[in-house]
Protein backbone atom coordinates (compact mmCIF):
# COMPACT_ATOMS: atom_id res chain seq x y z
CA UNK A 1 0.00 0.00 0.00
CA UNK A 2 0.97 3.57 -0.90
CA UNK A 3 -0.26 7.11 -0.40
CA UNK A 4 -0.80 8.48 -3.74
CA UNK A 5 -1.56 12.00 -5.31
CA UNK A 6 -2.95 14.72 -2.53
CA UNK A 7 -6.02 16.27 -4.12
CA UNK A 8 -6.36 19.99 -3.87
CA UNK A 9 -9.77 20.69 -2.36
CA UNK A 10 -11.71 24.03 -2.92
CA UNK A 11 -12.75 23.70 1.24
CA UNK A 12 -12.15 21.23 4.08
CA UNK A 13 -7.97 21.79 3.84
CA UNK A 14 -8.00 20.60 7.03
CA UNK A 15 -9.20 17.06 5.92
CA UNK A 16 -6.30 16.10 3.52
CA UNK A 17 -7.33 13.79 0.42
CA UNK A 18 -4.89 11.76 -1.08
CA UNK A 19 -5.06 8.41 -2.88
CA UNK A 20 -4.87 5.27 -1.68
CA UNK A 21 -3.02 2.83 -3.63
CA UNK A 22 -3.09 -1.27 -2.95
CA UNK A 23 -0.97 -2.97 -5.38
CA UNK A 24 -0.83 -7.04 -4.72
CA UNK A 25 -2.47 -6.65 -1.24
CA UNK A 26 -3.98 -9.52 0.37
CA UNK A 27 -6.52 -9.25 2.33
CA UNK A 28 -7.34 -12.52 5.45
CA UNK A 29 -10.72 -13.68 4.53
CA UNK A 30 -11.64 -12.77 8.49
CA UNK A 31 -10.95 -9.55 7.59
CA UNK A 32 -13.10 -9.17 4.58
CA UNK A 33 -15.80 -6.51 4.87
CA UNK A 34 -19.09 -7.51 2.53
CA UNK A 35 -18.98 -9.73 -0.19
CA UNK A 36 -16.48 -10.23 -2.81
CA UNK A 37 -16.47 -8.19 -5.24
CA UNK A 38 -18.93 -6.13 -3.92
CA UNK A 39 -16.66 -2.94 -2.55
CA UNK A 40 -17.21 -0.57 -4.71
CA UNK A 41 -20.96 -0.80 -4.09
CA UNK A 42 -20.59 -0.30 -0.62
CA UNK A 43 -18.01 2.40 -0.92
CA UNK A 44 -20.95 4.11 -2.71
CA UNK A 45 -23.59 3.90 -0.41
CA UNK A 46 -20.86 4.97 2.27
CA UNK A 47 -20.69 8.41 0.33
CA UNK A 48 -24.11 8.95 -0.09
CA UNK A 49 -23.97 9.75 3.77
CA UNK A 50 -21.00 11.37 3.66
CA UNK A 51 -22.91 13.70 0.74
CA UNK A 52 -25.43 14.66 2.88
CA UNK A 53 -23.58 15.65 5.97
CA UNK A 54 -21.17 17.71 3.69
CA UNK A 55 -23.78 19.58 2.19
CA UNK A 56 -25.71 20.19 6.13
CA UNK A 57 -21.94 21.74 6.85
CA UNK A 58 -21.85 23.90 4.06
CA UNK A 59 -25.37 25.17 4.44
CA UNK A 60 -24.40 25.62 8.48
CA UNK A 61 -21.55 28.20 7.06
CA UNK A 62 -23.62 29.66 4.80
CA UNK A 63 -25.86 30.58 7.68
CA UNK A 64 -23.47 31.63 9.56
CA UNK A 65 -21.29 33.69 6.76
CA UNK A 66 -24.52 35.61 6.43
CA UNK A 67 -24.93 36.23 10.37
CA UNK A 68 -21.15 37.32 10.63
CA UNK A 69 -21.81 40.32 7.32
CA UNK A 70 -25.15 41.24 8.48
CA UNK A 71 -23.71 42.12 12.20
CA UNK A 72 -20.10 43.35 10.81
CA UNK A 73 -22.61 45.66 8.72
CA UNK A 74 -24.62 47.17 11.64
CA UNK A 75 -21.46 48.20 13.28
CA UNK A 76 -19.21 49.60 10.70
CA UNK A 77 -19.25 52.87 9.60
CA UNK A 78 -18.08 54.76 6.15
CA UNK A 79 -18.62 58.24 5.43
CA UNK A 80 -20.24 58.91 8.36
CA UNK A 81 -22.99 55.92 8.32
CA UNK A 82 -23.22 52.54 8.77
CA UNK A 83 -22.52 50.55 6.17
CA UNK A 84 -26.25 48.49 6.19
CA UNK A 85 -27.39 51.97 5.13
CA UNK A 86 -25.76 51.64 1.75
CA UNK A 87 -28.26 49.93 -0.44
CA UNK A 88 -25.46 48.51 -2.68
CA UNK A 89 -24.50 46.12 0.20
CA UNK A 90 -28.22 45.43 1.38
CA UNK A 91 -28.44 44.38 -2.11
CA UNK A 92 -25.66 42.01 -1.62
CA UNK A 93 -26.98 40.94 1.63
CA UNK A 94 -30.29 39.99 0.23
CA UNK A 95 -28.86 37.85 -3.13
CA UNK A 96 -26.63 36.22 -0.04
CA UNK A 97 -30.52 34.92 1.48
CA UNK A 98 -32.07 34.34 -2.58
CA UNK A 99 -31.85 30.81 -3.23
CA UNK A 100 -30.52 30.63 -6.57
Amino acid sequence: MKIGKHEDKVGLRLSPTNEVIFDDVRIPAANIIGAEGKGFGIAMRALEYARVATMSFAVCIMIRTLDEATKYAKERTSFGKLIIKFQGLSWMLADMTEPK
